[in-house]
């Protein structure tokens, strides 16, 4: 019989909804290992139950996993070193795994996508099983899942034969370099690579049979029913739920929709209830760690543009420090010290080679970026602003309501 596994990747402050994936695994379908990649050290003072395999991503020996957990904020670290994982799986001697996002909720036996993911090399559930409207300006629609990709990750089931071993070595190849979320740089995390891997490796099969990874963008196109404890998909076993944007004192559907509230789809109020139940099990509210890659060494928060920033210096140097140890002062200083190491191609615009071969632009960026003014915290909001406005739809828009609205 093949040796099955399930993972899920997760950092201290949502490991509650991790145990919640975990319990029901073990109530529905008991039989293959449950693992916890964690994005943090393990406290000794949360509880787990013993069945649960623990694992700390800086364990599993990720190439420069240190300078990956500096660039990439929490979602994109996480979904980075999702093949890694599946490569480790298999390296434990693994035959079919299973990724699961910490915020899926199991409500039935998994024998039967086993069985599919058996047959297959990779299998994925698509966003949309059928159009949505998107003229109506409500999210999600179909202009969200063009930018964050056609299939969901918070599933992915692998069958590890050598197809799918030559996926996950080029997958991870890519996210070590590209899982940004970054809609102008055309990606999005993990997601949207799968776009193009179903035409480059075979053996991939989409799962649209209802009651697999149903979630707030599929609700428009399936009826959900329930009778006692037994939740139904257009008549089909509800099999696992991704309860995507949940929030755990909030009466909403998701953080991220607008389509639907629970007046809108009184049949899931049942649904949510009980997987708050479960969630709060594990939960503290009085609980609040500091997410271990947050800050440098000194407890000073890391913003986002030093990330990116970092990121590009990495791509142009040979960095053998440990940037978390520095301050951003000491990464300069170090950075600049170091051997050129081009690992990939940076695209430079024309027109932002003219403003680097600008002196005055040149002198004033260095001196932002020595005294920290240019990828601090302040700074980073002030330029998000600006791209919102340098964004021709969002400046178009801006301009709209302005001129409808009657405003100088």
């Amino acid at each position: 019989m093949a040796k099955r596994s399930i993972f899920t990747i997760v950092n201290n402050n949502y490991i509650h909804f991790a145990q919640a994936l975990a319990e029901s695994i073990f109530r529905n379908s008991p039989g293959q290992d449950f693992f916890i990649i964690l994005l943090d050290d393990k406290e000794e003072y949360l509880n787990f139950d013993p069945r649960i395999k623990i694992i700390r991503a800086e364990d599993l020996r990720i190439e420069d996993f240190v300078h990956r957990a500096f660039y990439y904020d929490i979602t994109e670290l996480a979904t980075s070193i999702k093949p890694d994982v599946f490569l480790h799986m298999s390296d434990l001697g693994y035959d079919s795994v299973i990724y699961f996002d910490p915020d899926i909720y199991l409500y039935e036996n998994l024998g039967d996508l086993y069985s599919l993911i058996e047959d297959n090399n990779i299998v994925v559930t698509p966003h949309l099983p059928a159009p949505i409207n998107t003229p109506d300006g409500l999210r999600p629609n179909e202009l969200d899942i063009l930018r964050t990709g056609v299939y969901n990750l918070g599933f992915i089931g692998i069958h590890l034969t050598d197809e799918s071993i030559r996926f996950l070595r080029w997958w991870a190849s890519r996210l070590k370099y590209y899982s940004f979320e970054s809609y102008d740089s055309g990606l999005y995390t993990d997601q949207k690579w799968i776009n193009i891997a179903a035409t480059m490796f075979s053996g991939l099969r989409v799962l649209d049979t209802p009651g697999y990874n149903l979630a707030y963008w599929n609700l428009h196109a399936h009826k959900v029913t329930s009778n006692k404890d037994k939740h139904f998909v257009d008549g089909k076993k509800l099999i696992f739920f991704h309860f995507s944007g949940f929030k755990i004192d909030a009466e909403q559907i998701s953080k991220n929709q607008n389509r639907y509230s629970f007046t809108d789809k009184p049949e899931l109020k049942v649904i949510f209830d009980g997987y708050r139940s479960e969630v709060l099990k594990f939960y503290n509210k009085k609980r609040s760690l500091v997410y271990k890659y947050a800050n440098f060494s000194t407890g000073k928060s890391i913003s986002s543009f030093q990330r990116s920033t970092y990121f590009m210096i990495y791509c142009k140097k040979n960095l053998t420090f440990n940037p978390f140890d520095c301050d951003w002062h000491g990464i300069i200083d170090q950075a600049v010290a170091s051997e050129d190491a081009v690992k990939i191609k940076i695209h430079t615009t024309d027109s932002l080679s003219r403003y680097v071969k600008s002196k005055l632009i040149r002198s004033s960026a260095r001196l932002m970026v020595r005294r920290g003014m240019g990828v601090n915290r302040s700074f980073s909001s002030v330029i998000h602003n600006i791209h919102l406005m340098t964004n021709r739809l969002n400046y178009s828009n801006l301009l709209s309501i302005l001129i409808l609205t009657g405003e100088d």
